[in-house]
């Protein structure tokens, strides 16, 4: 494993014997030393350094400065990956990122190594490596103001951040990139944001640099590149499993070495982990930079939600499902922009008596090839995205138009998102003026993919339409979001349990149970109940029981018992 500090030490002639005596001054460097050291550098930034010293004061540093100094020295006398990597991220950050001028860096630099000899006693016999040891200190302050120039100079090709390649770099490189290497990593740190806000982004750009510096210590040779704010891509030629090994052993290191970072009440100790997805590139020789940005990212998405390991190979089969997701996307937006779609209904009914309630509003698309498709097929990646809004507004225009033209005449219900009621409520609403659609025509289910009660601007909407006559019912209920709270403070219409507690209602008891829990709210708030997915006679009876027992008759089915959803022609 080297790095560019690593190749730079050794134009000194600084060997790994070198280093190894340089070790062995830690016995001279006490706790009283180190402490003497730091304070008189501190206090030359102070004296001599006032623009500095203000932005030490500005970032709530001040305190932790001489620790940060003593952690140096550490550093110094331990000479291995964590002094390289700290070298590799001072330059990259505090330097060419302009956080300290260089002009400071270097005058308070030259005060530290002038407080190292003056305070410092040194033996005859530890005379050599001392001399060892300052070299390498000489060593350190020349990489830096080399790195520094070469930034000035270069600053339009690299990330100003961690100094990697752009990723503008990349994408013009794309071919070339993916034809010479073999393996493809996408990394995202963890809980990114989280050290933004609490820490500042002067700590954020620290924790990227740090990792930058980490990655091509690791990955020397390799392309390595940020992409977008925690996002890195690494593309090498190793083997994908020697890979997997190196990243574990980065992750390993930022656990036992937690970053140290500079606070208004000292050092405070980050520990960085992140998540990554790794590709054979040779999977396919004829791959699009698309194709794999598509496979990495959606890849890196489903370990964040699944929690599966955090280093993760992509098999074969993730990679073609992914690419055929990516067609079927791309057959969508077409659909879509070209307006193939089609309506159909489905009958909800009283569980007694057959009798029609109302019919739900089903989108199907029609793709390139001509198949009529579900929405359920890629639902769950458009979800709460501009797809999916796209979608509500060609049903919704649809619909409109269908009933103007008395082509429907029964009371429906949409399906729409939480996006959408956020975005285009109003324009829903003027639409619903500009078709002349009845308020008490319309019932609106919303579709729990986030959590409603988050939202104040959405409740509000979603009161305005109570008050307007048009009914509200919560979808998917008993899923991801939905709980107690959301019907205790929503002054709902209508819930519809989700089909997959209807389906196993027989079989568990704990499904039973909710069923009947819900009831029981559903009577004290007189809403109405609509059980998704009955296919069975036995269901349809295990529901009828319930209400008895409850006394409660609001109760409706949707699902194939009563039929499939039919095309509205």
């Amino acid at each position: 494993m080297r790095g560019k500090f690593q190749d730079f030490i050794n134009l000194y002639g600084i060997t790994p014997e070198n280093l190894k005596e340089i070790r062995s001054l830690s016995s001279i460097f006490d706790a009283k030393t180190k402490e003497k050291i730091s304070k008189r550098t501190h206090e030359f930034v102070i004296k001599y350094l006032p623009e500095s010293a203000k932005l030490l004061e500005d970032l709530g540093a001040t305190n932790a400065f001489s620790g940060t100094i003593e952690k140096f020295i550490d550093y110094l006398l331990n000479p291995g990956e964590q002094l390289f990597t700290y070298v590799e991220t001072v330059a990259k950050t505090h330097i060419t990122g302009s956080e300290i001028p260089l002009k400071d860096f270097l005058k308070d630099y030259t005060e530290f190594i002038n407080a190292i000899l003056t305070e410092v006693e040194i033996p005859p016999e530890k005379l050599d490596a001392f001399k060892k040891f300052i070299l390498m200190l000489i060593a350190i302050l020349t990489f830096i103001t080399d790195t520094y120039i070469n930034t000035i100079k270069e600053k339009a090709e690299v990330d100003p951040i961690t100094k990697l390649p752009s990723k503008s770099k990349l994408i013009f490189k794309t071919h070339e990139t993916l034809k010479n290497f073999k393996t493809a990593v996408l990394l995202d740190i963890e809980n990114f944001t989280e050290y933004n806000l609490y820490y500042g982004y002067n700590v954020g750009n620290s924790i990227l640099a740090t990792i930058a510096s980490l990655l091509q210590l690791n990955f020397y040779g390799c392309y390595v590149t940020r992409l977008q704010n925690d996002e890195f891509f690494i593309a090498t030629k190793l083997p994908i499993g020697e890979v997997k090994k190196k990243l574990y052993k980065i992750q390993k290191e930022l656990e036992e070495h937690p970053l140290s970072i500079p606070t208004s009440f000292g050092l405070e100790n980050i520990k960085i982990e992140f998540t990554g997805v790794l590709l054979n590139t040779k999977m396919d020789e004829n791959l699009k930079f698309n194709d794999l940005m598509w496979v990495l990212y959606n890849s890196l998405k489903e370990i964040n939600d699944k929690f599966i390991e955090k280093i993760h190979i992509i098999t074969r089969e993730e990679f073609l499902n992914r690419l055929d997701n990516k067609r079927i996307i791309t057959d969508l937006l077409f659909s879509l922009n070209q307006k193939h779609i089609k309506l159909s209904v489905q009958k909800v009914v009283n569980i007694f008596t057959g009798e029609t309630f109302f019919k739900e509003i089903l989108a199907r698309i029609i793709f390139p090839n001509g198949k009529i498709i579900s929405p359920a097929l890629f639902i769950n990646f458009t979800a709460n995205s501009t797809i999916e809004k796209k979608l509500d507004r060609l049903v919704i225009e649809s619909l409109f138009q269908l009933i103007k033209e008395k082509a429907i005449n029964d009371r429906v219900s949409i399906n729409v998102s939480q996006i959408f009621l956020q975005d285009d409520f109003y324009w829903l609403l003027s639409q619903m003026d500009k078709y002349g659609i009845p308020n008490e025509q319309l019932i609106i289910e919303l579709t729990e993919r986030a959590d409603i009660l988050t939202t104040k601007a959405l409740r509000k909407k979603l009161e305005e339409l109570k008050k307007r006559g048009i009914s509200v019912f919560i979808d998917d209920y008993g899923v991801k979001f939905s709980n107690y709270n959301l019907l205790k403070e929503l002054q709902v219409d209508g819930i519809k349990i989700d089909g997959s507690i209807i389906e196993s209602l027989q079989k568990n008891p704990l499904d039973e149970l909710f069923v009947n829990s819900v009831i029981e709210f559903a009577k004290i708030k007189d809403v109405y109940i609509v059980a998704e997915y009955i296919e069975t006679k036995e269901q349809l009876e295990k529901l009828k029981n319930l209400s008895d027992k409850n006394k409660f008759c609001l109760i409706y089915g949707q699902g194939y018992l009563w039929g499939k959803p039919e095309l509205i022609n």
